[in-house]
């Protein structure tokens, strides 16, 4: 159920992060350990902390251009928008970052307690 909620919201402020202002990374190999690092800088983890309506999410685009978009942020599910937030163009996954974004479903990432 949170997939469908998270997937109706997201879907119209990706747009916006893609084409409003949020610079890409473009990368040629991105690798989940990128996607963990950055969920566990400690600026980035106390802002998601910091309120239960916050969620860590990654969300995986389709190929453009022979890249694939991938959305990683903070998002705050009561003001719906994304409080920090970092936008990739990967001309690959690494194979643990394939296999956790297999589905087409955001992933939300659990820090531990």
């Amino acid at each position: 159920m949170l997939s469908i909620i998270l997937a109706g919201i997201l879907g119209t402020l990706i747009g916006t992060l893609i084409g409003g202002g949020v610079a890409a990374l473009v990368v040629g190999l991105l690798e989940w350990d990128t996607i963990v690092d950055w969920f566990e800088r400690d600026k980035i983890k106390s802002v998601a902390k910091a309120d239960e309506d916050r969620i860590a999410v990654v969300i995986k685009e389709e190929m453009k251009g022979g890249k694939v978009p991938v959305i990683q942020g903070i998002f705050d599910m009561e003001a719906e928008e994304f409080l920090e937030a970092e936008v990739y163009e990967a001309e690959e996954l690494d194979a643990d970052l394939r296999r956790q974004l297999r589905t087409n479903e955001p992933l939300i990432y659990e820090y531990a307690n």
